[in-house]
């Protein structure tokens, strides 16, 4: 929301298959039983809202098998942010073969490595659409975070602050690497 209103762009909604509010703008909710449902049914309810209008916008789908499958179903142009699991995890071939369509109709596929970027151009994706940049630090706040300079890496352990640039949900096994 911050970069959108940095760059002076309007957001005229939010939907989302998650609880919870964001800032100041009441994002619309849709959930069936389940996400993958969820997700369906979202991409279903944008097709039939934005029929008939010129698709000069685009949709944001934070993740290739969540909100991707939602602009995939709505037909409108998208941008896919993907961070890897997607793409570098172990899947079926079902699973496979639905993202890489997903992201082949994206208008532009972000990621937040050169890794990804160079998997997704060996599985046939338009190099020219695979835009790699790191997200998730906002540089301004850690300088009020740094830690202790005199501090040894091999000294008081409680003077240390980490900053993790991924969801920090427990699969993905934040506490391991700290």
């Amino acid at each position: 929301i911050e970069i959108y209103r940095d760059a002076e762009h309007k957001i005229s909604n939010i939907f989302t298959v998650h609880s919870g509010d964001v800032d100041d703008i009441k994002p619309i909710k849709i959930f069936f039983l389940n996400k993958i449902l969820s997700y369906v049914i979202l991409g279903l309810i944008l097709k039939i809202k934005f029929i008939g209008r010129p698709k000069t916008d685009f949709l944001h789908a934070h993740g290739a098998s969540g909100y991707g499958l939602t602009a995939f179903i709505s037909g409108l142009p998208y941008i896919a942010t993907i961070y890897g699991s997607e793409i570098l995890g172990k899947h079926g071939a079902i699973y496979r073969f639905v993202v890489k369509k997903i992201l082949e109709r994206a208008v532009f596929i972000t990621v937040t490595s050169d890794y990804t970027k160079e998997v997704l151009i060996s599985i046939g994706l338009d190099e020219n659409k695979v835009v790699c940049f790191h997200t998730g630090i906002d540089f301004s706040k850690l300088d009020s975070i740094a830690p202790d300079t005199n501090n040894s890496i091999y000294g008081d352990k409680s003077t240390y602050n980490v900053v993790s640039i991924r969801n920090c949900a427990p699969h993905y096994r934040v506490e391991c690497i700290i």
